[in-house]
């Protein structure tokens, strides 16, 4: 199995954008809370707000990502507080992160994720 990793650093460029379809959302909002429901551009503000319910949800899973992979490259001056052993362990941590088992039945996206976290706290515990 081949694993590629990039640095892109798409946490900020997402949570810009979640922020931009926020602001908006709250634009439209303020110009049309006054009109009878439903109003004229409802279904643009509730796209918005989708967009940036996502990519709000896309931006945090980056930054744990790009955090992670930070620490597998030792990269002393993005993570300046953590001492060595701290890198190690989430080194270890990212590095047998594909190893560990999820949910043995067929569940939906948030039931793997809290399944999968579950897992990972116990082979923490256990390593």
């Amino acid at each position: 199995m081949v694993t590629i990793c990039v640095k892109t650093g798409l946490f900020q460029f997402h949570l810009n954008s979640a922020t931009r379809f926020a602001f908006a959302c709250a634009e439209i909002e303020n110009k049309e809370k006054h009109l009878e429901w439903p109003q004229p551009r409802w279904d643009e503000a509730r796209s918005n707000a989708l967009a940036a319910v996502l990519l709000a949800a896309t931006s945090l899973e980056c930054s744990v990502n790009e955090f992670y992979q930070q620490a597998v490259d030792r990269d002393r001056d993005a993570l300046k507080p953590l001492s060595e052993t701290q890198m190690f362990v989430l080194n270890r941590i990212w590095q047998n992160f594909n190893r560990l088992q999820l949910c043995p039945r067929p569940a939906g996206e948030a039931q793997r994720y809290l399944c999968a976290t579950e897992t990972k706290q116990q082979w923490i515990m256990e390593n």
